[in-house]
């Protein structure tokens, strides 16, 4: 029996761990839950076969082969679970991944900035400034997930923005407190695990781009609008 009871438990334990998991926890567990499964289904298997050699027409028996088809059907509910859950994975590690387009216009949109500030030795005063300067194009300022962006790139229109800008004042300024840009709606996943948490993008002073949850952009907002204050700057109203 130990052929179904040790694979049985690792699988279930993978399972657990690829539910609660995140980052290659959950790439890793499903992987080595799959195979587990596996391992359970040929325990299950070599089960049904040895209570068929044992060739005794008593209760022992029949209470042999009903526990050896009791043991085939949840290995196979164990393997049809963890197609789905494989499925899953992949259909999370695939929106995971599509999240980078996101985080890469937006990281693109402070080297646009910073480009435009060396020049000019200001911030422009909006993203459409910053179009017409020649350092950005529109659908650089389109997130993956937001579905108006991708209405307006099948219309052809431009002037459509997934980020909100807040714009600073003179020389550029890389403290990492100050929010210059940010995902209006929080549609880009925070991490890869299977139960997805979604969170903005976030453009700082630094040029750095963090995914952050609402609980940290609040934070972050706070903190910006108390730098801005202590530095001159205009804060911007809350879109969020």
């Amino acid at each position: 029996m130990k052929v179904f009871w040790i694979p049985l438990a690792i699988a279930l334990a993978l399972a657990v761990a690829v539910l609660v998991g995140r980052g290659a926890t959950v790439m890793l567990g499903t992987a080595a839950g799959f195979i587990a499964a596996i391992v359970t289904l040929a325990g299950g298997l070599s089960c049904l076969r040895v209570s068929r050699i044992r060739a005794e027409l008593g209760s022992a028996e029949r209470m042999s082969r009903r526990r050896a088809w009791a043991i085939m059907a949840v290995s196979g509910a164990l393997m049809l679970s963890y197609t789905l859950l494989a499925l899953t994975t992949l259909a999370c590690a695939r929106e995971y991944a599509k999240s980078s387009i996101t985080r890469a216009n937006l990281r693109g949109t402070g080297m646009s900035l910073l480009a435009y500030n060396q020049e000019s030795h200001d911030y422009p005063p909006s993203l459409a400034a910053l179009v017409e300067s020649g350092r950005a194009v529109w659908c650089q300022f389109h997130a993956a997930f937001d579905p108006e962006a991708a209405r307006s790139t099948s219309r052809g229109d431009t002037g459509y923005s997934s980020f909100h800008y807040q714009p600073g004042a003179g020389e550029w300024n890389p403290d990492p407190k100050l929010v210059l840009a940010y995902e209006r709606s929080p549609s880009t996943p925070v991490e890869l695990r299977i139960f997805q948490r979604y969170g903005r993008c976030v453009l700082f002073g630094d040029g750095t781009v963090r995914v952050l949850d609402d609980a940290a952009f609040h934070e972050a907002r706070r903190t910006d609008a108390a730098q801005r204050t202590q530095i001159g700057w205009f804060t911007s109203p809350a879109d969020d």
